[in-house]
């Protein structure tokens, strides 16, 4: 299955990579992460050149890696510096190299081209290093399933009111207002909820509020599967400014076409200073997360037998019009850099 290269993917929330290797499979291809001892993240392939052993099984020498096997010895740069087997290091002893950046509290991998790893193409989650005003608390999960799947379950929300029910409450989102529009490459999914009674976890935060309200669910996907989940809710009525606000991250990475790496959080302006909502929060999402959207997606990653949905026919509801347009502006964008890679 082809996959986006030219694109930025993330690889680790970046208080995860400290002295110690840190390795994943990215886009199917073995990475090696750490960092470096002032503080630099490094990404290499996790592949020495000579026989082929993972790098991750040798040793660091300060910023050097050393393979395990016969010795030889690697630089951030991927620069064989030490054959101890005699003479100059072979020409062809280098091990790959992506272009990793830290940002928004996250590391941000490139798998394409190099020259063409722009850091200002990294869509915006600004949201996440604003200490000024929200509280934010980041997890990792790991998915046996096509990163597209992820994606679809996002971008179509009706399934909380069903698969979350237990978990969230009953919540008529599927007669919510829906809005779907397209800014370049990135999707908006966005959905209003009016005069609601259930009592969603970020309802129950209106703590002197009995009453209905009113909430917002907006979705921002950009390719290749980053998406920024704004969610807020207010007394029915009145002005979202004066409503509770969360932001979330759902970063999604594909491992292999059938396993994906997936990155979220949440980032909250009211009741800051509660670390122990911060901690029930986490074992909340994650039982969502984990518990729900996981096991149904995999079983739904088994039945079908393949990551390709569209190759299979499904049938197509309107609440699909996000995550199918998101799917066509994906394709496109591997069916340009596949041509274009014809052309070189």
């Amino acid at each position: 299955m082809p996959f986006l290269k030219n694109a930025w993917y993330a690889a680790a929330w970046a208080d995860e990579v400290r002295d110690v290797f840190l390795t994943r499979r990215i886009l199917d291809e073995p990475v090696l992460m750490f960092r470096r001892e002032n503080g630099s993240v490094v990404a290499l392939a996790d592949r020495c050149p000579h026989r082929f052993v993972p790098l991750s099984m040798g040793r660091r020498r300060g910023d050097v890696v050393e393979c395990i096997y016969h010795g030889l010895q690697f630089d951030g740069a991927g620069a064989c510096v030490h054959n101890p087997h005699g003479g100059a290091p072979p020409k062809s002893a280098r091990v790959r190299t992506f272009p990793l950046v830290e940002k928004y509290r996250a590391l941000w991998i490139w798998m394409g081209d190099p020259p063409l790893a722009d850091p200002s193409r990294i869509p915006d989650f600004s949201f996440l290093t604003d200490e000024a005003h929200f509280t934010t608390i980041t997890a990792t999960s790991r998915f046996d399933a096509n990163y597209e799947l992820i994606t679809d379950n996002l971008l179509d929300l009706t399934h909380v009111s069903y698969l979350h029910a237990a978990s969230f409450g009953p919540t008529d989102i599927a007669r919510s207002e829906l809005e779907v529009r397209e800014n370049g490459t990135t999707i908006h999914c966005n959905r209003l909820c009016r005069n609601d009674l259930s009592r969603p976890p970020i309802r129950n935060a209106l703590v002197h509020h009995e009453g209905a309200v009113d909430f917002w669910l907006d979705m921002r996907w950009d390719p290749p599967a980053n998406l920024r989940f704004d969610i807020g809710v207010t007394p029915a009525g009145r002005p979202r400014s004066e409503g509770l606000h969360s932001m979330e991250p759902h970063l999604i990475t594909p491992e292999t076409a059938i396993s994906s790496h997936y990155f979220w959080g949440d980032s909250r302006d009211y009741m800051r200073e509660d670390p122990g909502l911060s901690k029930r929060y986490i074992e909340l999402l994650r039982a969502v997360f984990d518990g729900e959207d996981k096991t149904l997606i995999e079983a739904q990653q088994r039945t079908m037998g393949t990551p390709d949905l569209m190759a299979l026919g499904p049938v197509l509801l309107k609440c699909d019009g996000g995550a199918i347009r998101a799917r066509e502006i994906l394709s496109s964008l591997i069916a340009g850099e596949e041509e274009a890679s014809k052309v070189r």
